[in-house]
């Protein structure tokens, strides 16, 4: 058509290189920018080759705004003397986590921004950091390295701490001889003893009667415990080793797993809670198994956005009591006494929680490939730390007198009579 313009492309030219000193506040350049005609079949156009170039006139180059320049220091320490006021991995730039995430040596400015955030959540104390696996490693590596006076108290913690995982009373006594030789009889005799004489006492008294117990040496933990609390601290705090913990910390803060981090296998069971695949870690092919209150197949259907959480949880190989009892018969009353100590632990922490089970079944109780049991199907659970429930709830031939009544409220003795009920059936079928 005669009245047509040509269509035109925008390409855009990069600024070009400076060779004077830089500037010492950052500047942004407004790129330069030519209309080329794009070739077209319509007559009276010129052809591509022809010169019909028009440029733009190019922007000065301008300091950027204060306002802006705070902005972007948030992000970017390198625009402002100050750090930044959120750790810099947790921004998480183009919805990539960890976009930001130190993938070299450790960096000041991770160690600076991310002190100050564990500082402002109470987490840079020595109970907090020497009860983490990842603190207390770094903080025995620093003492043993660097730290003269510290490296004894260390090995006597580590010493003190194999000695109680020792499962056996004989594997105990010989060990204990060992540790009380080793690091409390050589000091006194060196009449360089750093601790009370009261742990001492204690130890020896214990000895003497051939009594182990596993917190044979708790008196000397909680000594070791305050001689490295102080000073000690104070120097790992002003270490490497405490730049290295916030660099693993922020990597820690930046995993965020997702549903294409596994592979989901079968369903291997269904209850109160929901359903139960298993599933496989893609990157070290670990098994585990995930909770889903509803179906996977329906979460993947409608997306995640909105979807209940899933859990990942340690897979049980072990099947429950429900088919040992089952395939095997009656379990002998040393293995109750095993399965019923490891129960009632389990019922103990939720009880200490406000949490009544109120579903504690044979079917329910998982075993692993050691033996050891865990309680599963939590999906009855009910909260009573406000309120006590009085729902009649569980399964019949478990439930309490008091949870079959209707109207009547009731706490943490309904998962004690459950747990009676189930002892019986195991033991007698």
């Amino acid at each position: 058509m005669p009245g047509r313009r040509p269509a035109v492309r925008l390409l855009v030219r990069s600024p070009a290189r400076r060779t004077a000193e830089p500037d010492p506040a950052p500047r942004c350049f407004s790129p330069s920018l030519r209309v080329v005609p794009v070739a077209s079949s319509a007559p009276g156009l010129p052809p591509p080759g022809a010169s019909s170039e028009l440029r733009l006139p190019r922007a000065e180059p301008r300091p950027l705004p204060h306002s802006l320049l705070l902005t972007l220091g948030e992000v970017f320490p390198c625009l402002s003397p100050h750090p930044p006021s959120v750790p810099v991995g947790l921004v998480g730039l183009a919805g990539a986590p960890g976009a930001l995430a130190h993938r070299g040596p450790p960096s000041l400015s991770i160690r600076s921004v991310m002190q100050k955030y564990l500082e402002d959540r109470g987490e840079v104390t020595f109970e907090k950091i020497f009860s983490q696996k990842l603190g207390y490693l770094l903080f025995r590596d620093f003492c043993l390295k660097h730290l003269e006076e510290a490296k004894p108290l260390v090995e006597f913690y580590e010493e003190i701490k194999k000695y109680e995982k020792l499962e056996t009373e004989e594997e105990r006594l010989a060990r204990s001889r060992e540790v009380f030789d080793t690091y409390i009889m050589k000091e006194l005799l060196a009449c360089s003893h750093p601790f009370s004489k009261s742990a001492t006492e204690h130890v020896q008294g214990h000895l003497v009667k051939k009594q182990v117990p596993p917190d044979l040496f708790q008196p000397y933990i909680e000594e070791i415990c305050q001689n490295l609390r102080g000073d000690v601290f104070q120097k790992f705090i002003e270490s490497d080793k405490f730049t290295r913990f916030c660099q693993w910390k922020n990597v820690e803060l930046n995993i965020h797993l997702t549903m294409n981090d596994f592979s989901v296998h079968r369903i291997i069971g269904r209850g109160g809670f929901g359903e139960v695949y298993g599933c496989r870690k893609a990157d070290t092919g670990k098994m585990a198994r995930a909770c889903h209150r509803g179906s996977l197949r329906s979460r993947a259907r409608r997306g995640s956005a909105h979807s209940p959480p899933l859990f990942i949880l340690d897979l049980m190989n072990g099947g429950d009591l429900h088919y040992h009892l089952s395939q095997h018969g009656v379990f002998s009353e040393a293995d109750m006494r095993f399965y019923a100590a490891e129960i009632i632990l389990g019922l103990e922490h939720m009880h200490n929680r406000f949490v009544v089970y109120r579903d504690l079944k044979p079917a329910n109780i998982l075993l692993d490939e050691h033996g050891h049991v865990r309680i599963s199907d939590l999906g009855l659970a009910c909260d009573f730390s406000k309120k006590k429930p009085h729902a009649s709830v569980g399964t019949h031939g478990y439930m309490a007198p008091e949870v079959l009544q209707k109207g009547v409220a009731y706490d943490s003795s309904a998962d004690w009579f459950s747990l009676g009920c189930m002892l019986f059936k195991l033991l007698r079928g």
